[in-house]
């Protein structure tokens, strides 16, 4: 595909021109590179963006998971209070991840 773009300034041609011929290539090259480059890292920001989203989102649910996985731990500790307390069996030391 063809760009052009029409009234750039000539002090800015001239450099654009001297960046390219330090470098060993045409206008042309040099701008076609520039341009990939440009492209391609705004592509980068925007996956960066949608990866932080992503993490964000994530953490929420995770946080979610904590707080409701803590109040099955304290359901659990008042059910097994309740039963120790109505059947006179000691729940002391009872390790309720291991058994």
């Amino acid at each position: 595909m063809e760009v052009r773009i029409r009234n750039v300034d000539k002090s800015l041609i001239k450099y654009i021109d001297e960046l390219a011929n330090k470098k060993g290539m045409s206008r042309q090259e040099f701008l076609k590179i520039y341009l990939e480059r440009v492209g391609s890292s705004s592509a980068l920001r925007d996956e960066q963006r949608r990866i932080d989203d992503n993490l964000t989102d994530i953490k929420k649910v995770v946080l979610m998971i904590h707080r409701r996985t803590k109040d099955m731990d304290d359901k659990m500790e008042n059910l097994l209070s309740f039963i120790s307390s109505e059947t006179r069996i000691p729940i002391d030391g009872v390790d309720l991840v291991n058994g």
